[in-house]
């Protein structure tokens, strides 16, 4: 006689949720495995290690103007805006190493480092500088969008060769946008991309993920090989232009 074993209510649901459970998180797990390697793939293939950061071109010397994106700015104790350890290394790199630029275009972020918020122009030295977009707290610019600003204050100042100053693990994105930028609003600037020293990662910074070097990069090369597969659309125009006359 063989004899059978009674199975619970209980165990036969759990007999009944087991496989599918194993095979959702399985599947779960290796749908993250797929696009991790996808990630790390994409970016070897296209960026290689000493690619990470931008490749220098143009010579310096050709522009008596800068451009330089902010990169984390931070806050005081009374919610104003300061620059953070990044936007202060980048502005006093750009007056250090080139002492012949005249004109700066920057980020609020690289604006306070040397300027007050309510005046329109200042000055660093031989240079003035003057921002490149009307910051607002509730909208977030992305360098596509800060090339679009960038070039169109260009035009305004008659400027047609500048140098691009931005973190330099930001710098490789900067420098693809303002080139797919500049192809639409002007043909003929030329863009020059020095080599910029190893920038600091702002801690306190507004924007959690420019504060540590572990997690900035692995999200800027995700955003990078993303570009390159689905390019993101640039405006037509600055999004938040300075008013006329500041």
């Amino acid at each position: 006689m063989i004899s059978s074993r009674k199975i619970s209510p209980r165990q036969e649901l759990f007999a009944h949720e087991l496989d599918p459970l194993i095979e959702n998180k399985l599947l779960k797990f290796l749908l993250f495995l797929f696009l991790t390697s996808f990630v790390v793939v994409t970016a070897v293939f296209f960026f290689p290690a000493p690619l990470l950061r931008a490749v220098p071109t143009g010579d310096p010397a050709e522009a008596d103007t800068a451009i330089i994106m902010g990169y984390g700015f931070e806050r005081n104790a009374d919610g104003s805006m300061a620059p953070g350890a990044a936007n202060e290394a980048l502005l006093a790199y750009t007056l250090e190493k080139f002492p012949h630029v005249t004109t700066i275009f920057a980020q609020e972020g690289v604006w306070v480092a040397q300027c007050d918020q309510s005046e329109r122009q200042c000055t660093a030295g031989a240079s003035t500088l003057y921002r490149i977009d009307f910051h607002d707290d509730a909208v977030d610019l992305h360098s596509g969008d800060i090339s679009v600003c960038a070039l169109e204050r260009m035009a305004q100042f008659g400027k047609s060769s500048a140098i691009l100053v931005a973190h330099d693990m930001q710098l490789w994105r900067a420098a693809e946008n303002m080139n797919r930028a500049k192809a639409d609003i002007c043909p003929n600037c030329n863009i020059i991309v020095p080599s910029v020293p190893n920038t600091p990662y702002p801690q306190n910074s507004d924007q959690w993920r420019t504060r540590y070097e572990w997690g900035y990069i692995p999200l800027d090369l995700a955003a990078r090989a993303r570009d390159r597969v689905f390019p993101a659309s640039l405006p037509t125009s600055c999004p938040m232009p300075m008013p006329l006359g500041e």
